[in-house]
């Protein structure tokens, strides 16, 4: 399947997605290495939030992404980056 995880409720809805998710039970989200490749005018948040919200109840998410601290020092005041349900 080829999807592009800027569009998440494309991708969602695409029936190899469908046919093997049941998104009327909890599941799981791993988001592994993907975020780090979008750039803050992508709205990595507002992408990562809609695969949150499309979870039901119970569900869980976990995500990991590089990020070089080096590259940009200004950012580690902005670490850990979380996800709020608000």
């Amino acid at each position: 399947m080829e999807a592009d995880l800027r569009e998440p409720h494309r991708l969602l809805a695409h029936p190899e997605v469908t046919r093997h998710i049941d998104f009327d039970r909890p599941c799981a989200l791993l988001q592994s290495g993907t975020m780090h490749h979008l750039a803050d005018d992508e709205n990595p948040g507002e992408i990562m939030r809609a695969y949150r919200d499309a979870l039901p109840s119970g569900s869980y998410v976990a995500m990991w992404h590089f990020w070089d601290t080096a590259e940009d020092r200004r950012r580690t005041a902005l670490s850990p980056r979380r996800c709020s349900s608000g």
